[in-house]
């Protein structure tokens, strides 16, 4: 059976802290997903991984496979995150972000050098492609930082980054739960079967939908996040301190956790 896997920076490897304020180091691209993979078939899987992403990018990747008629799955399994999300490309990678998803979802595993797609920065994409906004406050001071000197202006530009994201996480939490129906209704359509999960708190995507019930059957740990039901020991060598990125102990440990839930819920690969 032919699986599709989405997800934010949390299925994009395994990290150690970096020297930079909240900027981890990823050292490996063979984290959850991968890892995962490799209890049934690797070739049957296909991986995107979208930093910064959530599932308002998740439901135009579907919707484009969909009107596209090549979301052709068995299975799609959705590593949830924090919400809301947003990010953008400048406008050539806006342009050709979709384009590029596509030329993976056609490619053979083996032609590639990577094991996951990065959706924001893999390296089949042309060097102009690249990212220009990101409504995480840290995240888009970090991209923009470069372009101011001093500290004073530094110190404004977090300001201004903290209001900004502040006003759009507010203007975009309705359109979280949008953006969850749309998925729902391009699956049901299809007929193709949906796991979910969180690798962190499952606050961060279940508290922006009303009717729960309607998400939880489709959530493997039935509804709590890996985070959630790790003792504190656990946490403290599975997830990085700010971020909350998979260590390489928390890729090997959560990928035995996701195996046996997949396998609870009927999961076939």
């Amino acid at each position: 059976m032919k699986t599709l896997w989405i997800g934010c920076s949390h299925s994009c490897g395994y990290y150690e802290k970096g020297e930079e304020f909240l900027v981890d180091k990823r050292i490996s691209m063979v984290g959850l997903p991968v890892e995962v993979s490799r209890n049934w078939t690797w070739e049957d899987f296909k991986i995107i991984s979208a930093p910064g992403a959530g599932v308002l990018e998740f439901a135009i990747m579907l919707s484009d496979m969909d009107n596209r008629d090549i979301l052709n799955f068995d299975n799609v399994i959705l590593q949830l995150t924090n919400e809301p999300r947003l990010v953008s490309w400048n406008a050539y990678g806006e342009l050709l972000k979709l384009e590029y998803m596509r030329r993976y979802l056609h490619c053979d595993n083996n032609d590639r050098k990577s094991p996951i797609y990065r959706y924001d920065s893999d390296y089949t994409h042309p060097k102009e492609f690249k990212l220009a906004f990101n409504a995480h406050p840290i995240s888009l001071w970090t991209l923009l930082e470069g372009s101011v000197g001093s500290q004073k202006d530094k110190n404004k530009l977090l300001d201004v980054t903290e209001t900004m994201g502040n006003s759009l996480n507010a203007s975009l939490r309705p359109l979280v739960e949008i953006a969850f129906q749309k998925i729902l209704s391009i699956i049901k359509k299809r007929n193709i079967n949906l796991y979910t999960f969180h690798w962190y708190s499952s606050d961060g995507t279940y508290k922006h939908l009303p009717n729960t019930k309607d998400y939880l059957k489709y959530d493997i740990f039935d509804g709590q996040g890996i985070w959630d039901i790790s003792s504190e020991n656990q946490k403290s060598k599975m997830f990085l301190n700010e971020t909350k990125h998979p260590t390489d102990i928390g890729v090997a440990r959560g990928s035995v956790m996701i195996i046996e839930a997949l396998k609870k819920n009927g999961f076939q690969g």
